[in-house]
C-alpha cells in the first residue's frame, strides 16, 4: 500500500513540475519507479522503508505545491503544515531523515532550478513546525512517560539517540566506503538508471 501511495505521489509530482508535458509523463515516471529493482524489493518487503518513502514523497509534493514554486500552484500554508505532519509520520517510522529529505530536496531543487528560495515560507512556518511536533509528540511523550515510570530509560535513550543521531553519525550497520553511494543507484534504479546519461 505504501508503494502504491508513493507511485501516486510520483505521478502528481511529475504533473506539478511539468504541467505542459505530455499526458503520459506522470504514468511513465511512476512506471519507471515501479519496475526499478529497489522499489519493487522494498515494496514487497515487511520493512518501514517504503512507508518512509510514501511519507517523504508526499511531503515533498506538498512542500512544492505549498511554497508556490511549482507552475500553476499558488502558495498555500495549509499544504506546508500537512507536509510537516507527514514528515512527522515519517520520523516516527524511520527517524529524522524524514525531515531532512523533503526539506533538503526542496531547497536544493529550488537552487538548481534558479527559483526563489522557499526557505522563509517553509523553514519559518510556525504551523508547519507545530504540526510536526504534535505528530511526533503524540507518540514520543506517552512512550517517554511510560519508559520512565517503568524504569526503562535505557530503551528511551536507545530510541531517541542511538537509533537517530548516533545511527546516522556513526553507523554500526550498512558500513560501506563513500564510493558505494555512486555505484548503488545504477542497479537500485535499473532499468530507469539507463536513462541517466
Amino acid at each position: 500500500l505504501a508503494g502504491l501511495v508513493t507511485l501516486i505521489a510520483i505521478g502528481r509530482l511529475t504533473r506539478r513540475l511539468a504541467p505542459d508535458g505530455p499526458a503520459w509523463l506522470p504514468t511513465l515516471a511512476a512506471g519507471l519507479a515501479a519496475v526499478s529493482f529497489r522499489f519493487t524489493m522494498q515494496g514487497t518487503t515487511g520493512q518501514l522503508d517504503m512507508l518512509l518513502a510514501a511519507f517523504t514523497t508526499w511531503a515533498f509534493v506538498l512542500l512544492i505545491e505549498g511554497c508556490g514554486i511549482a507552475p500553476e500552484a499558488p502558495a498555500d500554508s495549509r499544504r506546508i503544515a500537512l507536509a510537516f505532519a507527514l514528515m512527522g509520520c515519517g520520523t516516527l517510522a524511520k527517524g529524522p531523515v524524514a525531515l531532512l529529505l523533503p526539506l533538503g530536496g526542496l531547497l536544493l531543487g529550488a537552487r538548481l532550478a534558479r527559483r526563489p528560495s522557499p526557505w522563509r515560507s517553509v523553514l519559518l512556518s510556525g504551523w508547519g513546525w507545530l504540526a510536526f511536533v504534535l505528530v511526533v509528540g503524540a507518540w514520543i511523550v506517552p512512550a517517554a512517560v511510560h519508559a520512565v515510570s517503568t524504569g526503562h530509560q535505557d530503551w528511551l535513550t536507545n530510541i531517541l539517540f542511538k537509533q537517530t543521531a548516533v545511527r546516522y553519525a556513526s553507523s554500526w550497520h550498512h558500513l560501506k566506503p563513500f564510493w558505494y553511494f555512486f555505484t548503488v543507484p545504477w542497479y537500485d534504479f535499473f532499468p530507469a538508471s539507463l536513462l541517466l546519461p
